[in-house]
This record gives structure tokens, C-alpha cells and sequence, in this order.
């Protein structure tokens, strides 16, 4: 009698172990995942990129004798310079003699080249 108390004894706390570790165990529909990223807005030129240009670049880059020919004051000059701007201005190598532009202003340069270079 003694025997069979402690086997069957036995047999439960293994199938208690048994459901306590498999009940931990983590399903599909467990595993949390973080929402997406939400879609950047889309950054205007007339609004966004436009006056970041006339306040830092217009001043050399204007219509009276602009450095090297480049005048950046209209979206045509600035969309067909864009990428060489703002790899000069990303090396700090533009504006010259004016204050680097920041973090947010850059982005928004790269942001709107990365989208197509809209006229918007």
C-alpha cells in the first residue's frame, strides 16, 4: 500500500511539474512585438526646406554673384544642387561664416531629398 501511495504521489507531482513548465512556455501569439513605426510626414519645400536655404544660403548662394555659379534661391537652383548642399552643409564645410545648421534642419534636407525633391 505504502508502494503504490508513493508512486502514484510521484506520477502527480511529475505531471504538475510537467504542466507547470510547459504552461510557461511561450506560443506565437505570446510574443509581444512593437507597433510600427509611424510614417514620417511628408516635409514640404515651400514651408520646411525653402526657408532653411534663404536663411542660411541665400546670403552668398543669391542672385548677385553666388559662389561658383550656384545660386540657390529658387526650387529649380536648389533641387538641382540639393545633394551637393547638403553633403557640404552635412560636413559642416556650409554655411561659410555662419552658424552650422542643426541636427533637425539637416534632416529635414535629407528627408526632402529622399522623397523625390517635390515642389510642394
Amino acid at each position: 500500500m505504502m508502494k503504490t501511495t508513493k508512486t502514484v504521489f510521484l506520477k502527480l507531482a511529475l505531471m504538475y511539474t510537467s504542466s507547470l513548465v510547459l504552461s510557461c512556455s511561450a506560443d506565437k501569439e505570446d510574443v509581444v512585438t512593437p507597433p510600427p513605426n509611424p510614417p514620417a510626414a511628408e516635409v514640404k519645400f515651400s514651408t520646411q526646406v525653402l526657408p532653411i536655404f534663404q536663411t542660411s544660403c541665400s546670403g552668398c548662394h543669391g542672385v548677385t554673384n553666388p559662389p561658383n555659379g550656384i545660386s540657390l534661391t529658387s526650387f529649380a537652383q536648389i533641387s538641382a544642387n540639393a545633394t551637393a548642399a547638403y553633403n557640404a552643409i552635412q560636413a559642416d564645410r556650409m554655411p561659410k561664416g555662419g552658424p552650422a545648421l542643426s541636427a533637425t534642419q539637416k534632416a529635414l534636407i535629407k528627408a526632402w531629398i529622399d522623397a523625390g525633391k517635390k515642389d510642394n
